[in-house]
């Protein structure tokens, strides 16, 4: 059973099933083209929250995908599990529901669900991402997207050399720790936290890796600080923590509010939006959906400081506003 909520063109359906799972799939959109998203399994207190986050990450698409100049609309699936069933027993479920929607929403992977679970279905459903094969992670992506506009605020904002910019990278799970390896790979200094420490193993040692501790980590001073865990890290409380000249990560809205982002540009610290520097990962899952090769999907993320370019970092306008501006202008044009 589907149960549609619409609210101008959005809209949420819900398909309840058999041991209190629900497969909840938010539409923010269709102007560009099918809704592209991925599917989060997490745990929630209740249905409720599960519906709210599902409908601030639609959104969330929405931008990365008009922004990223994409033929998608933004979309969002959460797998609302309260007996924490597996995915291999919800994925009759799942496939159900994204099939009962013909083509609106074209699922990917997110929290909770890998690649690699995705790829052993891909063949159940035209409305994969992954439809026509095994696909890689798109995390990889997401974190090389981050990777690209850190490397651009060094050469045009910093203007540093590598080895004397310091990131702070918080969060090293899975698309953390790739943008860490990269950022070392490159000879940038990096700081480290994660409230898992053992997250923090493979780069212990490493002569440009800072382990930092949960007491201090948030007012530990750097050049960059990159957030790629959880959002909403930045509020009107921490923000006067911060000691930092760029804000540029992976994790999806991290600060808590406009007002938020407005106070940064206040500190003179600049904010790269999030949509753009993690916008990688749905990049690459709309050039494979469309059949194209990774050569040319990578050609697409390495546009990304054409982007940044656009946005006229150097002058006193928040950048978050100008891309806003033109992501409201793709839209009114499709």
């Amino acid at each position: 059973m589907t149960a549609l909520i619409k609210k101008k063109r959005h809209s949420i359906h819900i398909f309840d099933y058999p041991e209190d799972v629900s497969v909840i799939i938010s539409i923010d959109n269709l102007f560009l083209g099918p809704a592209l998203g991925g599917t989060r399994m997490r745990h929630y207190t209740s249905k409720e929250d599960a519906i709210l986050d599902v409908k601030q990450l639609s959104h969330a698409m929405t931008f990365k995908s008009a922004i990223h100049g994409l033929n998608q609309g933004g979309g969002k699936c959460v797998i609302y599990n309260p007996k924490s069933l597996t995915f291999n027993e919800i994925t009759p479920f799942f496939i159900d529901a994204i099939n009962a929607l013909h083509g609106d929403f074209i699922a990917g992977n997110d929290m909770g669900i890998s690649v690699e679970m995705l790829n052993k279905i891909h063949q159940e459903s035209p409305y994969l991402f992954n439809r026509h094969g095994n696909a890689l992670d798109p995390s990889i992506f997401t974190a090389e997207s981050a990777f690209l506009c850190i490397e651009y605020i060094q050469s045009n904002i910093l203007k540093k050399a590598k080895s004397d910019v310091t990131i702070k990278v918080q969060g090293l799970g899975h698309t953390g720790n790739a943008l860490c390896q990269l950022l070392l790979d490159a000879n940038y200094q990096v700081q480290g936290f994660d409230i898992v420490q053992t997250t923090l193993k493979p780069f212990l040692g490493h002569p440009s890796f800072t382990p930092l501790n949960k007491e201090t980590w948030f007012e530990t001073k750097c050049d960059i600080f990159s957030p790629c865990a959880a959002g909403g890290v930045i509020t009107s409380k921490t923000i006067h923590n911060l000691n930092c000249s760029v804000i540029c990560g992976i994790a999806n809205n991290p600060c808590e509010s406009y007002a938020t982002i407005s106070q940064l540009n206040t500190k003179n610290i600049l904010y790269i939006p999030d949509f753009i520097s993690n916008g990688g990962g749905v990049i690459y899952a709309s050039g494979i959906y469309h059949g194209q090769s990774v050569a040319n999907i990578r050609k697409k993320i390495h546009s990304i400081s054409q982007l940044l370019e656009s946005l006229d970092l150097k002058s006193s306008n928040i950048p978050y506003d100008t891309a806003v501006k033109i992501i409201h202008q793709r839209l009114s044009e499709s």
